[in-house]
């Protein structure tokens, strides 16, 4: 397995990384530039470790051994997207030195009111970012913004008037719990609901800027009724026939590459408990 398929499969990049100003057209995991695998391939998402009990009795009977899954280390999951329940977490990060069964007794369990088939956005922008992850490289920041726009305008939450102010932002308000909003950027410190919601609009912007991927998911999560059309419709990655509307040559240029990663990973061989016993040790993120 080299490095792009690794990071592809096995880390966060793919995630922190989903949309990108700096070298889009490069797959991620690629060598020719350590600093992106320094800065984002060695992140985490957010503070603390968490895990799902339950994953872990599955992965013991299996495998012999549990792991840390990648999804459940997302800002904002604050349910186990298999087993529909909440997760345990542990605050010292020094937890993924050892496997997560090992801390199940000192670990704190969270809320159970975010009950993502009690709230159909949490739902959804769990399904994108799960499929954040499995993306071969990121999307540029102005095709991701013309294509959120386009959506906006489909759905018209944007129109000429208000020019994209509150165009997403009022219906996240209108649907998403507060509580969790608060909870999506927790790098940034504690940012209301509000605020949150204005960040989401500046995403439709004339000249976005960098923003966290957990912004563009509940973006996407909030245009579309289910997170695999959005993700279908927004990272649309390989390279158009003719530009879209509004579309420049360095944007077409960014677009190209040269794997095709959702082919490779059909290609692959089936994953053995030998190869997943390997990379285990290589990685506690899987």
């Amino acid at each position: 397995m080299d490095s792009r398929e690794y990071a592809r499969r096995h880390t966060l990049l793919p995630f922190l990384r989903a949309v990108s100003r700096r070298r889009p057209a490069l797959p991620h995991g690629h060598k020719s530039d350590w600093t992106i695998l320094r800065r984002a391939g060695m992140s985490l998402a957010r503070a603390g470790v968490y895990f799902c009990r339950s994953c872990n009795v599955a992965a013991r009977d299996e495998l012999g051994f549990s792991f840390y899954r990648r999804d459940h280390q997302i800002p904002g999951v604050h349910w186990c997207p298999t087993h529909h329940e909440p997760l345990l977490r542990v605050e010292d990060e020094r937890a993924f030195e050892s496997p997560p069964h090992w801390h199940e007794h000192v670990a704190i369990r969270l809320p159970k009111t975010l009950d993502p088939s009690r709230h159909p956005i949490i739902g959804r922008y769990y399904e994108v970012v799960r499929g954040m992850l499995e993306q071969g490289r990121p999307l540029d920041i102005a095709t991701a913004s013309r294509r959120l726009r386009r959506r906006a305008l489909q759905l018209r939450l944007l129109t000429t008037r208000n020019k994209g102010a509150g165009a997403i932002g009022e219906t996240i308000l209108s649907v998403a719990p507060h509580s969790w909003l608060s909870s999506l950027l927790p790098n940034r410190g504690l940012m209301s609901a509000e605020a949150i919601a204005r960040n989401v609009d500046l995403l439709i912007s004339s000249s976005p800027g960098n923003h966290s991927a957990t912004l563009y998911a509940l973006a996407v999560a909030t245009l579309y009724d289910s997170g695999a059309d959005g993700i279908r419709d927004i990272w649309r990655l390989r390279t158009p026939t003719k530009p879209e509307r509004g579309q420049s040559r360095s944007e077409i240029a960014a677009q190209s590459t040269t794997e095709d990663f959702s082919q490779g990973a059909r290609r692959q061989r089936p994953t053995t408990v030998a190869n997943m016993q390997r990379s285990f040790r290589q990685s506690i993120l899987r």
